[in-house]
């Protein structure tokens, strides 16, 4: 029994992930708008663990997405935020940047949607 009790902790301090203070900040629901698009859209960003961010959008503007991304510079002022190559759905794919400061983001980002690549900003504010 005592074998059994020290495994289960020592799993649960293995599993536990850590959240990233200077990350945790950019967590929330934004006001949020792409550029060149009439309306704007709530946009909740959480933290997956770390410095790895999921934010949930309509990134073309109509179909919503969850994107991951990850947060670089983490203590700086202006946080570098990072959105890897993401296969969204057959034929949809995603990659950008973006900065983070103050309660205000910006995404600059490709889309390549069946063959057709477009470019979006998307800017939001808690």
């Amino acid at each position: 029994m005592k074998y059994f009790f020290l495994l289960s902790l020592t799993l649960l301090f293995i599993s536990c992930d850590d959240y990233d203070s200077d990350t945790f900040e950019i967590a929330g629901v934004y006001e949020a708008s792409i550029v060149g698009l009439n309306g704007s859209f709530s946009m909740p960003i959480s933290i997956e663990f770390g410095d790895e961010l999921i934010i949930e959008a309509p990134f073309d503007g109509t179909v919503w997405d969850l994107v991951y991304a990850d947060v670089d510079c983490r203590d700086c002022e202006i946080k570098d935020i990072d959105i890897e190559w993401q296969e969204l759905d057959n034929g949809v794919s995603i990659s950008g940047r973006g900065a983070y400061s103050y309660g205000t983001i910006q995404l600059d980002y490709e889309m390549t949607i069946f063959g057709e690549e477009y470019y979006f900003t998307l800017i939001g504010s808690k």
